[in-house]
């Protein structure tokens, strides 16, 4: 009896200092070395695509497809660069309108290809891991992302006759958009020594400085934002 008493107690004291050892081996830590010296692969290129949602005057609205080419850059572990060209569609309506010559059913749509450059921070590998379950390792390279880019657009719109609708009929030019963005890369393989294979995930919403994306330059106090448009992208990269 006593000595089951003893073995027992003995498997405690083991269970127990094992428990307290995994504790140890699994803290979270900030190390400056290993941020500038990350050794996740440096370079990267893929593709992406998805779709383009937009947000223009008087409430048009529209969603259509885009695709494009991306690289990637680490400056440190928890600090890329990306840079990427897209290219795609932009649609908005139709919708009834009201106009001197009567009800029209107003749209536009038109191509665009745009050059962008954001700055990402993954806020999760400013820390350091003894131990990373594979679940947390993919949540650490969720980003969140600020960026500038320059958009060439060529867009036709129903020509309306009212000055306040500021209607252009067809724009074509290069405006400047503002972007945030929130995204995940998932990395589903290694290649090679120190080579990842991505699934890419991100959202954007950009912000222009001009109000003629749509092919309108309304003339109204009511008319205070520029032009917004959103974007939903998948994708695929190498990075090595």
């Amino acid at each position: 009896m006593k000595k089951r008493i003893y073995l027992l107690a003995l498997g405690l004291l083991l269970f127990k200092d094992s428990r307290a050892q995994s504790v140890v081996t699994s803290r979270v830590y900030f190390d400056a070395k290993s941020i500038l010296k990350s050794p996740e692969p440096r370079w990267g290129g893929g593709l992406s695509g998805g779709i383009t949602r937009t947000a223009m005057d008087f409430g048009l609205k529209g969603i259509s497809w885009q695709a494009g080419l991306n690289l990637n850059a680490v400056a440190l572990r928890c600090l890329h660069v990306n840079a990427d060209v897209v290219q795609g569609k932009m649609v908005g309506g139709p919708m009834l309108l009201n106009d001197l010559n009567g009800i029209k059913n107003v749209k536009f749509e038109g191509s665009f290809t745009q050059v962008s450059g954001v700055v990402r921070l993954l806020p999760l590998r400013l820390f350091m891991w003894d131990r990373l379950d594979p679940w947390v390792d993919v949540l650490t390279y969720v980003y969140g992302g600020l960026g500038f880019g320059v958009i060439l657009s060529d867009t036709k719109a129903t020509r309306m006759l009212s000055p306040e609708y500021g209607s252009l009929g067809r724009y074509k030019g290069t405006n400047n958009v503002f972007i945030q963005e929130l995204g995940m890369d998932i990395p589903v393989a290694g290649l090679g020594r120190r080579g990842k294979l991505f699934v890419t995930l991100n959202y954007r919403f950009h912000k222009s400085n001009t109000d003629n994306l749509d092919g309108f330059d309304p003339n109204s106090d009511s008319n205070l934002h520029k032009d917004v448009y959103n974007t939903y992208t998948a994708g695929v990269m190498v990075k090595f």
